[in-house]
């Protein structure tokens, strides 16, 4: 399993969503968060900037390939190598649980209830919030419909954790940091912090159709406090944060008989430290 090495952020601007962009400003020696309040507006605005260390990225646009990891599973093949893993009808997954659109990646379930496919980094457990008090930012671009789904994007530990796949239910892990909708529930989505099988949940919006969402978790200096913020601040934790390393997921759950997807977009790990 591949995961990028830590170094200075190199790249002029990563795009990860309509209304939500990172710049690397090299005068200040900076990452800065920039956004908008939809796609037609032409004036950005400056949300955030700090020094920053590029731990992980992926961007998942070009370079969709499919192989094997060392078990012999499907696994996808990007700038990092990802596992996958989750119930296809009662068997793993398939190629057929992945497809392009326009060259981004899309994630789908097949018309069962209960099909689910997660994508994550495997044994790759990269961020710890003691650690550099670091930043992440996740976005899906779309989100196919608003019944019948669940959808999860974040990070997890590996206690609770489903890694198998066929026919297996998945688990919602004890650790973890991550924004969710389940239609199960209600029509809301949430930001949910969580430590040794205790949450705490917080709605951050109502889902409508096609939506796209975009999250940025935030460690303030003292590690005792997450923010959830999408352009401007939705929730702030202070209980139930995770002490173990995570890794970063996405998860697609069908919740009826219907074929359901997501487009992952980005997910973007920084470091706090000296550039």
């Amino acid at each position: 399993m591949q995961v990028q090495k830590l170094g200075r952020l190199s790249l002029e601007t990563l795009d990860v969503g309509d209304r939500m962009k990172l710049h690397y400003n090299p005068k200040s020696l900076m990452v800065e968060m920039w956004g908008r309040y939809d796609a037609e507006t032409l004036n950005w605005f400056l949300i955030d900037a700090f020094p920053g260390i590029l731990s992980f990225l992926e961007y998942f646009r070009s370079g969709i390939a499919f192989g094997t990891d060392l078990d012999g599973k499907l696994a996808l093949v990007l700038e990092n190598a990802w596992n996958v893993n989750g119930n296809r009808g009662g068997a793993d997954l398939t190629v057929a649980n992945f497809a392009q659109d326009d060259c981004e990646l899309v994630i789908l379930t097949t018309a069962v209830a209960t099909d689910w496919v997660a994508m994550h980094t495997g044994d790759n457990y990269c961020w710890m919030i003691s650690s550099d008090r670091p930043r992440a930012t996740f976005v899906v671009r779309e989100i196919s419909h608003t019944t019948d789904i669940h959808f999860l994007m974040g990070l997890v530990g590996s206690v609770g954790l489903e890694t198998g796949s066929g026919a297996v239910a998945w688990t919602t892990p004890d650790d973890g940091i991550w924004v969710e909708y389940d239609s199960a529930v209600d029509s809301y989505v949430r930001f949910v912090t969580r430590k040794e099988d205790v949450s705490t949940s917080t709605k951050i919006g109502e889902m409508t159709g096609h939506s796209s969402w975009e999250a940025l978790f935030n460690v303030n200096d003292e590690g005792n406090r997450i923010d959830c913020l999408k352009l401007t601040l939705l929730a702030s934790h202070t209980t139930n944060i995770p002490v173990c390393v995570l890794k970063p997921i996405f998860l697609l759950e069908n919740r009826g008989a219907f074929i359901r997807s997501i487009h992952p977009s980005c997910a973007f790990l920084t470091a706090v430290g000296e550039t």
